[in-house]
């Protein structure tokens, strides 16, 4: 532990609030009708789907950021019914994006197999059939934005800085204080390593921002997640925790997360900021389908009301042994606490709540555990539209081709 701590007494546990409130909950469903019928205008056929309200229910400036609002009576969305579609798919495939980027496993995990992004390669002289220019238009997508520095070189995986993060958290994990623990990284290294992936995802954070609550994709100012003239920004100790490996894999795949709690300024100028650990609620899996605003509407509320009333319990599957360097078992608003320096705490906390709103975002669509299971960009694909129907029964396979071999 950082010494300026070590003599502080801390809380261990806070009662965990609530995701939504009623109040916002309701209002939110207003809002998600009133957006398919402005969509509706242009794009008479449209529906909205699971991963579309996913979004609007995370959208925490509905009323309140005329900018970050989803709202299709503010100023940006007014009069172009088609550009709040495109940014609704966008927040989709920005979380979808972050998932797979999560755990670096998932590049040769068969199940992710359709959620690679296409490459943007040209061929003038071949022959060009459907498939392959659904490719193309799928890249373009990916590329159309944002554009950085191409003479950049690629940022190399940084150890020293994984060191330092051991260090800082003693060596132990932050939660259940075991040795030999795992580096998490908040804001995956492979977000931003490379050109083409730097590219591709500035091109989708900027919708993402919507959902998240914080621009990552900033054009005119430095900003260390995604910057078109530096790559690497946020490979830092402070996008960083130690993690046992018993939980790695849940915070990877939408079952737990971190949200702020808040901060405290230490003597020495740094700042220690507390994190709540919350268990995601696992609703009924609606991913990719229409969503009935009614019905479903009704189902995903009593869903998330049970688990709320349960007290935020873990899955059913979780190891009740786990406990936490408190002696106590893990659960929903165990605190823990991170020290950082001063010039980089928000940041941090940036790098904390796209953690939080893509793992919630996975969660309320029902893809806790599998969320190469989320729309994306290939929401129209039918292979994956067929996986995705096997997946809400369960029985989708190791991969998209499984169930046709």
């Amino acid at each position: 532990m950082n010494p300026s701590s070590q003599n502080m007494t801390h809380p261990h546990f806070s009662e965990p609030e609530p995701f939504f409130s009623l109040t916002d909950f309701e209002l939110r469903r207003t809002y998600a009708q009133r957006t398919e019928a402005h969509i509706r205008t242009l794009f008479h056929d449209f529906r909205l789907r699971t991963e579309y309200v996913a979004a609007i229910i995370l959208n925490d400036n509905v009323y309140i950021d005329d900018y970050l609002s989803l709202d299709p009576k503010s100023y940006g969305w007014r009069n172009n019914p088609a550009l709040l579609q495109r940014t609704l798919l966008s927040n989709d495939a920005f979380c979808k994006h972050y998932m797979l980027h999560l755990d670096s496993e998932n590049f040769q995990d068969p199940a992710w197999i359709l959620s690679l992004p296409e490459r943007l390669d040209s061929h003038p002289d071949a022959v060009v059939d459907d498939e392959t220019l659904k490719a193309e238009i799928r890249a373009l997508d990916y590329y159309s934005h944002f554009e950085t520095d191409p003479h950049l070189q690629d940022y190399p995986y940084d150890e020293d800085e994984e060191t330092k993060c051991r260090k800082r958290d003693g060596e132990v994990c932050a939660v259940t204080g075991r040795a030999n623990p795992d580096v998490f990284w908040f804001f995956p290294p492979t977000l931003n390593a490379t050109v083409e992936q730097n590219d591709i995802t500035g091109n989708l954070a900027w919708s993402g921002s919507f959902f998240m609550g914080s621009i990552f994709a900033a054009k005119h100012k430095s900003n260390p997640f995604c910057d078109e003239h530096k790559l690497g920004g946020s490979h830092k100790a402070w996008n960083m925790l130690c993690i046992d490996p018993i939980l790695y894999d849940y915070l990877t795949t939408g079952f737990c997360t971190f949200k702020y709690h808040g901060d405290t300024k230490l003597e020495n100028g740094d700042v220690e900021v507390a994190l709540q650990f919350y268990w995601l609620p696992q609703p009924k899996a609606r991913f990719g389908q229409v969503f009935d605003m009614k019905k479903d509407w009704q189902g995903l509320m009593d869903d998330l009301q049970e688990h709320q009333d349960k007290g935020f319990p873990p899955p059913a599957f979780w190891n009740d042994d786990c406990t936490t360097k408190s002696g106590e078992p893990l659960r929903s608003g165990h605190l823990i606490y991170v020290i950082v320096s001063e010039q980089h705490v928000e940041y941090f906390k940036s790098a904390i709540q796209v953690h939080w709103a893509c793992s919630v975002f996975t969660s309320l669509c029902g893809a806790s555990g599998r969320p190469y299971l989320l729309s994306g960009k290939e929401y129209e694909d039918r292979t994956m539209q067929r996986f995705q129907d096997l997946g809400r029964q369960g029985k989708e396979g190791d991969s998209p081709y499984s169930q046709l071999e």
